[in-house]
């Protein structure tokens, strides 16, 4: 059963990176890491329900069939696509999901595209930037300021309680007591700037 409380939570912080004062690499770095995050956990794919925003953030990329690179050598296979509501595109579409052949797109017959995310191998909106992953609590930390930054007081309290009935308990960090205590438990500034890795 898909954890509703942690796709509620992560929605409301795309929503809140989006409404940042931040550049739109920041935000697609940012947006990363929270579905980074979220799947550590047993949640659904939620891409839909704030799909506006990771499409204007050029987060998510759209193609229609005709133009996925991989349709050329899978033109049957893609053209049957039109057929399903929903589904996964592996990098061999043509044979099921392993650790050799991953997910690399998925299909919505509503839209008629097929979509991709930042920092994926069929991802051509911004080839030269290569995401910066947080740790957990590092980017709670980063959120919980930002929502502070933007008075908004819900997604402050929701991540403060994500942090200490999820982070510490269910993806401990390697760091000490003492380190974590002092990285995020006392008065401290994050830079005001993230920095996105150029590769």
């Amino acid at each position: 059963m898909s954890m509703w409380e942690v796709e509620y939570i992560i929605e409301q912080t795309i929503k809140l990176i989006d409404s940042a004062q931040r550049p739109a690499c920041e935000k697609r770095n940012l947006i990363h890491n929270a579905y980074h995050l979220q799947a550590a956990f047993d949640t659904s794919h939620t891409h839909f329900r704030v799909k506006d925003i990771l499409l204007d953030t050029q987060y998510m990329q759209a193609y229609a069939i005709k133009d996925f690179p991989a349709y050329t050598d899978h033109p049957k296979y893609f053209d049957g696509l039109l057929e399903t509501r929903f589904a996964w595109i592996y990098d061999n579409p043509e044979m099921a999901m392993s650790k050799d052949n991953p997910e690399v797109a998925f299909w919505d017959s509503e839209s008629q595209r097929l979509y991709v995310d930042f920092a994926t191998p069929y991802y051509t909106l911004n080839p030269d930037e290569t995401p910066t992953r947080h740790e957990p609590l590092e980017f709670a930390f980063i959120i919980i300021k930002e929502a502070n930054k933007q008075q908004n007081k819900g997604v402050v309290y929701d991540w403060v309680g994500f942090t200490l009935f999820y982070l510490l308990a269910m993806l401990p960090s390697e760091k000490t007591t003492t380190q974590l205590k002092q990285a995020y438990f006392t008065e401290n500034e994050l830079p005001t700037t993230l920095e996105v890795g150029v590769s």
